[in-house]
């Protein structure tokens, strides 16, 4: 699971939620990842999704962040794995 934080204080505006929309739905149209799940709040997007081969997941995350609106400004991210049984 993957969440992107907006700058402290910062909310997306309605065309800046659109915008992160369309750019899940780009990047999984080109295959570079199996997006299981995403939601986007008022000040960061959560999402469930598996990489597929040769894709690295810092430059999946900047690609979603540049695709949705460049003029953004965006703080962390928070990356969590799947525990391995």
């Amino acid at each position: 699971m993957v969440t992107k934080c907006l700058e402290k204080g910062s909310e997306f505006l309605p065309e800046y939620r659109d915008s992160v929309v369309e750019s899940f739905q780009h990047l999984r149209g080109k295959s570079v990842m199996f997006l299981h799940a995403f939601v986007v709040m008022p000040d960061h997007w959560h999402a469930l999704l598996t990489l597929r081969e040769k894709t690295s997941l810092q430059q999946l995350i900047s690609d979603i962040c540049r695709h949705g609106n460049p003029s953004v400004t965006w703080g962390g991210s928070r990356v969590r794995s799947p525990s391995r049984k």
